[in-house]
């Protein structure tokens, strides 16, 4: 399977995504115990967008390999949006 992730931030490949990083849709502005990947890369590139007009910055999407499980995200109603508590390591920008 293949997986996306949606971001404002500017990665290489090998670079990692991890839990624990500011979370950008939190009201209270705290830390996600968990990232964001899904098997669709239009959703990727809709969440890049809307990451982009909260904070700023240029949408870019990433394929992803996860190092660990995955859970789907009870956040979104897509099926192909998934959580993982592991790390995301950036194949290559779309």
């Amino acid at each position: 399977m293949t997986y996306f992730h949606g971001t404002v931030a500017v990665l290489r490949p090998g670079d990692l995504i991890e839990p624990g990083r500011s979370a950008n849709f939190r009201a209270d502005g705290g830390t996600e115990t968990s990232v964001f990947l899904s098997d669709d890369e239009d959703e990727a590139y809709f969440w890049a967008d809307a990451v982009a007009d909260r904070v700023g910055g240029e949408a870019r999407v990433y394929r992803v390999r996860p190092t660990g499980a995955l859970r789907p995200d009870d956040r979104t109603a897509n099926s192909g949006n998934y959580r993982s508590d592991y790390p995301l390591v950036v194949e290559e920008e779309r």
